[in-house]
């Protein structure tokens, strides 16, 4: 197992290719997109309109709030639809 404490500390902070700057310890990517993640057990997920939302183990009216459009879409066990 590896020792924590042989590792460099690092900032997060990436750069893109267009030469702004993103913080990855926020969960962001170097493209600037977000990962889409659970927030707890209370089926809540969110990400980008881009982001591919997830239908494996997803259990059925788990909410999905795409951060950049602010719509919300629901699971209804097959399919994200509006909500």
């Amino acid at each position: 197992m590896s020792d924590i404490k042989t590792y460099q500390a690092r900032s997060g902070r990436i750069m893109k290719e267009d030469g702004t700057w993103v913080n990855e310890a926020e969960g962001l990517n170097a493209d600037g997109s977000k990962n889409v993640k659970l927030t707890g057990s209370m089926m809540e997920l969110y990400g980008n309109s881009a982001d591919t939302k997830p239908t494996a183990d997803i259990k059925t009216g788990t909410t999905f709030l795409e951060i950049d459009t602010k719509e919300v879409f629901i699971f209804d066990g097959t399919e994200w639809v509006v909500f």
